[in-house]
């Protein structure tokens, strides 16, 4: 004991030589961050413990009075205790407590039961007495400081811990509630983690479980209210079911974890702080070289108070008394505090790139586990999707993320969350031009923006603003000349932000059309900022998302210079991630347009649907990072459809369109068969006008067969894009084989004639087909690489809702006009063929067979670019009788080629087999 008086006396010694060599002690004057003992507290304490006789428990209470003066109750009446006023925000140690209910959290004062003689006592100290015998059933059972959160390895652990009761009575016998209760960590069910607060008795206990083996009734349990804190806003978002809730929380590292607070009225729950958290030992610095046997026996106890020491810049720690504090520094008298500017969990940054978290109370109404939506009888597709009659699908409706439709509208899964960040766009477009000062339209902008932000109270939410204009800026042409404002917002409190965004819209959108400073302005739902990472360092930059032009940054405020932690949350990786811009596609339901299918323009900030006649304004939709997807407002699509022909008409004449064709389809393809058939079984002759029927039979079966099914493979994109090069080809090569034997039947009847080959006629019809396709393959090949190279589309030419060409002059350079040629040859032909035999009287029977073969290949090639020009004109007028026309003449080829080529030879066949059993029933003379 006498070392404790002795640091005593050499810290009062050390006070007074700093007093004297004139160093000012006064505690505002002593730190900016933390407040330490002065000479005159020293004083103080001497003169209040004097009277205390035995040396342990005076030691303990000068600790007490010197550095945790805020103790209101010393254990010695209400007179005996300190006045001292506090000057930061934070106290080095809370208090100790006299009552008999500290024995259930460990916090009892170490000298509460401390009494000596009363002649020796001054008049002003009353010793309690303290009443063994309580009304509280509780009273002796014991309180466990626990975290309220679902798992603690999650790298999102909850900061704040309480006292709790979390263990059964001896005589309660029910294994199963014992077990969730006591136990239930081992257990993935975030209701076993959900603490509940009685209004019964008062107490908080650790889950419902603990409560019930405690007799406490279920109708006075108060559960606390659930919060998801992730690390990342996508991870909030995504949980739309109590299943996935729990299956990103129980997983070492997870990024979410299920945090739990208590009731917002008043109750008797502490906090407290989980041993985990603190150092419970002596000299665990290494810096304790003095032994003192009272210091470590109190730093030992189960005495739990626990202190913070911000002696050290930059460092907080906690101890688990005042005691363990002393005995991990070596002059402990010199360097302990009694106050500090900030906590622990100020300084508590284990991984900076997940400090900034992402929360949303949640509401276990509305994560009521979903079924997957299943077709409605009577209905073409499922209620989360529109029904499209232009493409015959389904296109999927959605919400933004962490939104799911309820009452045709977008609602939060989680309404009420905690970090969101904004981003508000204008573009200002000037009304006159040319411009006569670009300076003072900039300047004229920033005085906007900053009113702006001013009248709707966004001050402490802005993190900075950008006043950008082009890097080439024409001023005689102001269609091209423009100015943006970029502000980005960060709302790192609880709030409503489906309200938030919808109050804010509506505000913006009440300024579209507005005139200030001779400036347009116009609210945009497209972002102009791009974000890029130097030396792990955030950094950006600002282009038109529409042109992908770099713009040129006039004016950029920040808003976080004098507070780092508001900038860390600002340029916070996660954060700019989980951007939401400001405009209705943020609230509404959309469309999931694949732009490869609806042909759909983007230009000046507008998506244009080129087939509809309309466009859709900024704020209303939102393009795909890769430019693939356009997100659109359903109201607004419905809207500019409006004037077209009624969906029920629509659908009807789909469905007719449909049914012709497959009929069509069918009987051409068997006219196609029956005409292989003939060949192969009937026609005995191995000749080359056989092989050259064969070929051209087997080509177009296999274009019907294509054409069919290319309506079924819109779902399947590589496949549709497939069948599209395929039935170009293909129909492409049925007209080329046709000029070849048109072209080999003219050269009969013309003098235009080339020596007779002596190939074998397979030989010979390779060579055919081979010539056949050079045509069809170079076509389609074009298509392709001007598709792809010039005008950069990633379906290669092909349209994946009708599965054909999709850009109109290409389907008239690559197909309508290699049709027409083909058409005008073989007339041009026929013609030249009917003039020969006029001119030259040549023997009508000896070239019959030529000539009708001729006649056959003319009308069929005819009638098949026929065909296919209705198509072409139906793509670009879209005139329903010109499908009609096209679909008829389509299902007409092959039954066509049947009768003009297969039925003559059956005819003659069936002639042939009656004279045989004619001449063999005769009898011979």
């Amino acid at each position: 004991m006498m070392k404790v008086k002795l640091s005593l006396w050499i810290l009062a010694i050390f006070l007074l030589v700093v007093r004297i060599s004139g160093y000012n002690f006064h505690p505002w004057k002593q730190s900016n961050a933390l407040r330490k003992p002065t000479l005159y507290d020293i004083s103080m304490v001497e003169n209040m413990t004097e009277w205390i006789q035995n040396d342990t428990f005076r030691f303990h209470i000068q600790s007490y009075l010197l550095l945790c003066p805020g103790q209101e109750d010393m254990c010695f009446g209400k007179q005996y205790k300190r006045n001292y006023s506090f000057q930061f925000t934070y106290r080095s140690c809370d208090h100790c407590q006299c009552g008999n209910d500290c024995r259930r959290a460990n916090n009892c004062c170490p000298w509460r039961f401390y009494q000596q003689d009363k002649d020796k006592t001054p008049n002003y100290i009353s010793y309690q007495t303290y009443n063994q015998n309580t009304v509280s059933k509780y009273s002796n059972v014991p309180l466990k400081c626990l975290i309220p959160q679902a798992n603690a390895r999650s790298i999102k652990p909850a900061m704040l811990s309480y006292y709790m009761i979390s263990s059964c009575p001896h005589n309660y016998d029910n294994t199963v509630i014992i077990q969730r209760c006591e136990h239930s960590f081992q257990v993935k069910n975030i209701f076993l983690y959900q603490p509940h607060f009685s209004l019964l008795s008062n107490e908080t206990f650790r889950n419902r479980e603990c409560a019930v083996c405690n007799g406490e009734p279920l109708d006075k349990l108060i559960p606390w209210s659930l919060s998801l804190v992730c690390a990342n806003e996508e991870a909030l978002l995504k949980t739309n079911t109590i299943s996935y809730l729990q299956s990103i929380v129980f997983y070492d590292n997870a990024l979410c974890n299920a945090v739990f607070a208590p009731p917002p009225f008043k109750t008797q729950t502490k906090p407290c702080v989980v041993e985990q958290r603190y150092v419970s030992s002596c000299n665990t610095s290494g810096r304790w070289k003095t032994f003192d046997s009272t210091i470590f026996n109190a730093c030992n106890s189960n005495f739990v108070d626990v202190y913070l020491d911000c002696s050290v810049s930059f460092e907080r720690k906690l101890y688990k008394n005042i005691y363990c504090a002393m005995c991990n520094h070596e002059d402990w008298e010199q360097v302990l505090t009694i106050e500090c500017i900030s906590s622990v969990d100020s300084f508590d940054w284990q991984n900076g790139e997940y400090l900034v978290s992402f929360s949303a109370l949640i509401d276990f109404r509305r994560l009521e586990d979903v079924q997957s939506v299943s077709r409605i009888e009577g209905l073409r597709c499922p209620e989360d999707s529109l029904y499209e009659p232009r493409l015959d699908e389904c296109i999927p409706i959605v919400c933004e993320e962490g939104m799911k439709t309820e009452n045709l509208e977008c609602t939060p899964y989680h309404p009420v969350i905690f970090q969101k960040y904004y981003e508000i766009n204008f573009m200002f477009y000037p009304t006159r031009a040319p411009l006569s000062n670009l300076k003072e339209s900039l300047e004229n902008v920033k005085t906007f923006v900053d009113n702006f932000i001013a009248t709707y109270d966004l001050t402490n939410y802005v993190c900075f603003y950008s006043i950008l204009y082009p890097q080439e800026v024409r001023f005689k042409d102001k269609g091209s000349y423009y100015i943006v404002a970029s502000i980005q917002l960060s709302v790192g409190r609880m709030h409503r932000y489906k309200e938030f965004i919808f109050f804010l819209n509506n505000k913006l959108s009440e300024m579209d059309g507005m005139i200030v400073y001779d400036l347009e302005i116009q609210h945009m739902g497209q972002t102009f900022t791009t974000y890029f990472e130097v030396q792990n360092a955030i950094r950006r930059s600002y282009k038109n998302p529409m042109s992908d032009d770099i713009m040129i940054t006039w004016h950029d405020k920040q808003f976080f210079k004098e507070d780092p932690a508001w900038k860390y949350t600002c340029l916070n990786r996660q954060s700019i991630v989980s951007t939401t811009i400001i405009a209705a596609s943020s609230l509404c339901r959309k469309l999931v347009i694949d732009k490869r299918k609806f042909h759909v323009l983007i230009s000046d900030f507008k998506l244009y649907f080129v087939d509809f006649d309309f466009y859709i304004p900024s704020q209303y939709f939102r393009e795909s990072a890769n430019k693939t997807l356009v997100e659109v407002c359903i109201e607004k699509y419905q809207i500019g459809k409006m004037p077209l022909v009624p969906r029920l008409q629509t659908q009807n004449l789909e469905i007719e369109e449909r049914f012709l064709s497959l009929v069509c389809t069918i009987i051409s393809s068997a006219g196609c068969v029956g005409s292989l058939i003939v060949q192969i079984f009937i026609q005995k002759t191995n000749s080359l006008p056989k092989y050259n029927m064969m070929a051209l039979s087997l080509t177009l079966l296999l274009a019907n067969i294509i054409y069919s099914v290319a309506k079924l493979a819109r779902p399947y994109p590589s496949l549709c894009l497939i069948i599209g090069g395929a039935t170009q080809c293909l129909w492409l090569g049925v007209l080329s084989l046709m000029f070849l034997y048109c072209f080999s039947v003219f050269r009969t009847f013309t003098t235009w004639k080339i020596t007779k080959s002596d190939r074998d006629p397979q030989i010979q019809l390779l060579f055919n087909i081979t010539l056949g396709f050079i045509v069809p393959v170079l076509m389609t090949t074009v298509n392709v690489l001007i598709s792809r190279f010039f005008f950069l589309d990633e379906n290669f030419g092909y349209s994946l809702s009708t599965c054909f060409i999709s850009r109109s002059d290409l389907n008239l350079f690559t197909f309508a006009i290699p049709i027409a040629v083909i058409i005008i040859l073989n007339i041009f032909m026929f013609l030249i063929i009917v003039r020969e035999i006029r001119l030259k009287n040549l023997n009508p029977f000896s070239n019959s067979r030529e000539r009708h073969t001729m006649k056959i290949y003319c009308k069929l090639s005819t009638l098949t670019g026929f065909t296919w020009l209705l198509g072409y004109f139906y793509q670009v007028f879209q005139f329903r009788v010109l499908s009609y026309l096209h679909i008829l003449f389509t299902g007409s080829q092959g039954m066509f080629l049947f009768i003009s080529f297969a039925v003559p030879i059956l005819l003659k066949s069936k002639t042939w087999n009656r004279k045989t059993r004619d001449d063999v029933s005769t009898p011979k003379s």
